[in-house]
């Protein structure tokens, strides 16, 4: 009796843990002032409604991103703050990248650029401006890509 009870619970645990997907994922945050990487991990986790993306400093523990995606309503929770798709998007070389805003207010502070596979490419705003990358990349790589992110924000200020 005590080894069936071991084997259910084994078994109810087994199947609630496959709910979850979590990922630890080594990245780069380069910030547009700046020519110098900060290392950070990325740790995902996945449930049915909600896609969580924790980015966390690997020296400075204080330094956290947290980013909640809602899966079908096109929203992301980041410090607080609610943003919504806009028609535009950035394509990089793998993936097209959705373009996320404040709607709610009448001056965007802040633009994501996010993919729900790869998670948070930028931010772009008032204050901080950085893009995160799973590979390393030179300072001219890191230009290019500043420009074409903020030429697909424009191309949204234009319409």
């Amino acid at each position: 009796m005590k080894y069936t009870c071991f084997y259910f619970l084994s078994l109810i645990f087994l199947l609630s843990s496959c709910d979850r997907k979590e990922e630890n994922i080594l990245i780069f945050k380069y910030a547009l002032e700046t020519n110098t990487a900060e290392k950070y991990v990325l740790n995902t986790k996945k449930n049915d409604s909600i896609l969580y993306f924790q980015y966390r400093n690997l020296k400075d523990t204080r330094s956290l991103y947290d980013l909640n995606y809602i899966v079908g309503k096109e929203q992301l929770k980041f410090q607080t703050k609610t943003f919504l798709a806009t028609e535009e998007n950035y394509n990089s070389e793998s993936f097209k990248f959705n373009i996320f805003e404040i709607k709610d207010s009448n001056t965007v502070l802040r633009t994501l650029v996010f993919n729900e596979n790869y998670g948070l490419l930028a931010s772009i705003g008032f204050g901080e401006n950085f893009i995160f990358s799973k590979d390393s990349l030179t300072p001219r790589i890191k230009e290019l890509t500043f420009k074409k992110i903020f030429r697909s924000i424009n191309n949204l200020k234009v319409q």
